[in-house]
């Protein structure tokens, strides 16, 4: 079962083991697992569960939306424990769960910055060029997001020299791809490059969590649905914003309320997501 959300006894708790945290982490970082896992025995229980927030006082679960931000690190001691203990069902969980939650949410967010590019760019940045930029990279938003939320769980799960030798790879190819594209087809070639290497990188480590999970790709409720939601949501964006009368600041965030609520029930009807992940956002 899900409740409600509540993040205190869990940033409580971050704030008392900081330095123990830190440390873990750079062992789990390093590849010692093992030595890692004896350190984090010795600390108080921790109120997280496979990327949930438990709160001390009233026992709610919730599932920690902030682990975007932190680029999935959140979730390294969860998995590194679940593999540890060879909980393999905790694993096909975690995974399942976060790639739905963060493709969901990330899809929304380049559909917003798709349509509303123009006037994001102008309000925050006065420059057609950010706009310009704004709209070139909405679509691999989706893939920054996974792919950042992946390397954090592939740490736990030991598989640091798998990222290794994949960022080794896509910093190679970036290095030899640069000069030559963008010297002839400039800031189109340059986020050409972007798009490539993000698709790569992001595939890869999807694959990779996938298979290390034993869990297939389910397109339909990570890509097909999510984008057709997206779609629904740019038109609607625009189309809102060009219809107000209002100033462009009070538009835009009206057209970001509406159009994201018209997300949200379109994938919801798809079956893309259930009640418990539409509180997440």
């Amino acid at each position: 079962d899900y409740y409600k959300p509540t993040l205190d006894a869990h940033n409580a708790w971050m704030e008392r083991n900081e330095t123990a945290l830190a440390t873990i982490a750079a062992l789990e970082n390093s590849g010692n697992a093992e030595l890692a896992e004896k350190q984090r025995t010795m600390l108080e229980p921790e109120p997280v569960i496979m990327g949930y927030v438990v709160d001390e006082k009233t026992g709610s679960l919730v599932y920690d939306v902030n682990m975007c931000a932190d680029k999935g690190e959140q979730l390294v001691p969860e998995m590194s424990e679940a593999a540890t203990k060879k909980q393999d069902y905790k694993i096909r969980f975690a995974s399942e769960r976060t790639i739905t939650i963060t493709a969901s949410a990330s899809f929304l967010i380049g559909a917003l910055f798709f349509a509303l590019s123009k006037p994001l760019g102008m309000l925050f940045y006065e420059s057609y060029e950010v706009s310009y930029l704004l709209r070139a990279l909405a679509p691999i938003v989706p893939l920054m997001y996974i792919d950042s939320i992946c390397d954090g769980m592939l740490k736990g799960l030991d598989k640091q020299s798998f990222i290794f030798w994949l960022s080794v790879s896509d910093s190679a190819a970036r290095l030899v791809a640069v000069p030559l594209v963008v010297s002839r087809f400039g800031m189109t070639g340059f986020l050409s490059i972007m798009v490539i290497s993000n698709l790569y990188t992001a595939s890869l480590r999807v694959w990779k969590l996938l298979s290390t999970a034993k869990t297939p790709f389910n397109i339909g409720k990570w890509l097909i649905k999510p984008l057709l939601s997206a779609t629904l949501c740019a038109v609607t964006a625009s189309f809102i914003y060009n219809a107000l009368p209002f100033s462009a600041v009070i538009s835009v965030i009206i057209s970001i309320f509406l159009s994201s609520g018209v997300y949200i029930g379109f994938l919801f009807l798809l079956g893309g997501i259930n009640r418990e992940d539409i509180s997440i956002f």
